[in-house]
């Protein structure tokens, strides 16, 4: 009983953990994005 307490609460740190590295991944894309825009209108 004591030990499946345990494993559940691994698998939610691990999956807590991808889930915001999923969202940093995502913020990093949308701001890298956003730069290029604003980089392609400012050359053009």
């Amino acid at each position: 009983m004591i030990m499946n307490f345990w494993k559940t609460k691994i698998t939610m740190l691990g999956y807590f953990e991808s889930v915001v590295d999923d969202m940093q991944n995502y913020i990093l894309q949308n701001k890298y994005r956003n730069f290029w825009i604003l980089g392609i209108k400012y050359i053009t």
